[in-house]
């Protein structure tokens, strides 16, 4: 199964609405967790990953590499002071080339729970999932 980073390439990626995220030391765990994901059949057009700088630069934290829009969405994420704290740590694993691996699971709190466990199991860490209005902490 293949999984490409979310969105299309160099497009700025906003808040993971109704997904799971969690972040990796590693390829070789991530891809255990992909493995176990699949296995437990979710689609591949489910997940998304982000690896390394090129990751990073794609989340852009601030907005700034992405223009005016970018830049405003990022401004209203720091009114929610935990969304904007958790896409900075996550620009932070990524540049020091940790994987982020996001599992949309809409709003089923079954799927939330076997994905956290899945990720759990293969090393995943700070997971957390990410709804409409609010962020859950699954795992630190």
């Amino acid at each position: 199964m293949t999984y490409t980073t979310p969105g299309s390439s160099g497009e700025f990626l906003n808040y993971p609405t109704n997904k799971v995220v969690g972040v990796f030391a590693d390829w070789t765990q991530a891809r255990a967790a992909l493995d176990a994901l699949a296995a437990d059949g979710v689609a591949a057009e489910q997940v998304g990953v982000l690896h390394g700088p090129e990751g990073a630069a794609r989340l852009d934290a601030t907005g700034e590499r992405h223009g005016i829009l970018a830049q405003i969405s990022r401004f209203f994420q720091r009114f929610a002071d935990m969304d904007d704290k958790h896409t900075q740590r996550h620009e932070q694993e990524l540049a020091a080339g940790h994987v982020l691996v996001e599992v949309y699971v809409g709003d089923d709190e079954s799927a939330r729970a076997r994905t956290r466990d899945l990720l759990k199991q293969h090393g995943g860490y700070f997971i957390n999932f990410y709804g409409k209005w609010y962020v859950e902490n699954l795992a630190p």
